[in-house]
């Protein structure tokens, strides 16, 4: 039964029931007109259901329409609807009502990934096959590490960046309808580190358009944060290893040979290439910062460093736990997927 049947059958019963018209009209939330007509359809033929055949023939949303818009989309299912409508020369509502009413189809929004080759997805099979290996034999308390560029442009998301009003558009106050960016930004590379256990390290930030070399990593990152912030937080015995991604920086033989002499870690031939779907700080924590961090335009990059170090400092064990717990589960996903993409 139909909405607006089960409306009839309501009315119907209340004035069986005596109920006045206008307590049935704020009862029921519907118009005197509405309920006349019922009453008039009950007196005519005795009952409110509506014959069929009966109604207002469809002029828009015919077959013929309905099938013209189902093989469009199965030549081309990344047009747009509103240019579907455009070329039928039919309103875009009519377009999206066949879509989801009579097709039962609906529009999703397409993502953007990294490339992966298929040597990249035989690389990336064969290292996670690698990590669960190891994790299965024991699980370490893993330092997950990345780096990121914030810029002080707010950074939105363009799909629910929008605003209501009933005046024309020209009316609408600059400041509404519309978002400033700078073209070329100024803008802060950040350092994170956070541990699978809920802890994280002070973000290092790093001047800006500095480009890390493998002496910058360990002169600015490794030796003067890193290593100190791990001494402070576990013991020797501890079950510990530091996560990196391929960066080359991260990968040189020097950085290598560094960390063997002083953190237990993961060697460059461990991490899988372009996985950022593996890193908690890729997947999750660097787009919860920005997402509340960016939400506005900074004047300078004092006032960016300081709410990106206010909301990572305001991020909780449990979060960050929760997130880190994903690793695993990840990996498992890619080797199901044979290297290819979880997301």
């Amino acid at each position: 039964m139909s909405a607006m049947e089960a409306k009839r059958e309501k009315i119907v019963a209340a004035l069986h029931a005596g109920t006045a018209i206008p307590d049935i009209m704020m009862a029921l939330k519907t118009s005197r007109a509405t309920i006349f007509r019922v009453k008039k359809c009950l007196k005519d033929s005795g009952q409110v259901k509506r014959k069929p055949g009966s109604g207002r023939r469809p002029t828009v949303v015919t077959k013929k329409v309905i099938n013209v818009v189902r093989s469009r989309i199965n030549r081309n299912s990344v047009r747009s609807m509103r240019a579907m409508a455009k070329d039928l020369k039919v309103s875009e509502w009519t377009v999206r009502n066949i879509v989801k009413n009579k097709l039962g189809a609906r529009s999703l929004a397409r993502t953007s990934r990294f490339l992966l080759t298929e040597r990249l997805k035989s690389l990336r099979l064969e290292r996670c096959k690698k990590l669960l290996w190891i994790l299965k034999k024991n699980t370490p308390v893993i330092l997950f590490t990345d780096e990121k560029y914030f810029t002080v442009n707010q950074v939105l998301n363009s799909r629910n960046n929008r605003y209501i009003t009933k005046k024309r558009v020209k009316d609408v106050p600059d400041h509404v309808k519309s978002v400033k960016k700078s073209k070329h930004p100024a803008q802060i590379m950040v350092f994170g580190l956070v541990a699978s256990n809920g802890l994280k390290m002070p973000p290092v930030f790093l001047k800006s358009g500095f480009r890390m070399g493998a002496k910058d990593y360990l002169d600015q990152i490794l030796m003067p944060h890193v290593l100190p912030w791990i001494q402070t937080n576990f013991s020797n015995d501890d079950n510990v290893i530091l996560m990196q991604d391929g960066a080359p920086c991260h990968t040189a033989k020097s950085v290598q040979k560094w960390l063997a002499d002083n953190i237990n870690f993961w060697p460059k031939d461990m991490w899988p290439p372009s996985s950022p779907d593996l890193n908690p700080l890729d997947f999750s924590i660097w787009a919860n910062i920005q997402s509340k961090a960016c939400n506005c335009q900074h004047p300078n990059l004092d006032s960016l460093k300081a709410a990106v170090e206010e909301h990572w400092n305001n991020m909780s064990d449990d979060y960050i736990t929760k997130v880190c717990s994903k690793f695993r589960p990840r990996i498992e996903a890619v080797i199901a997927a044979e290297g290819s993409y979880i997301d």
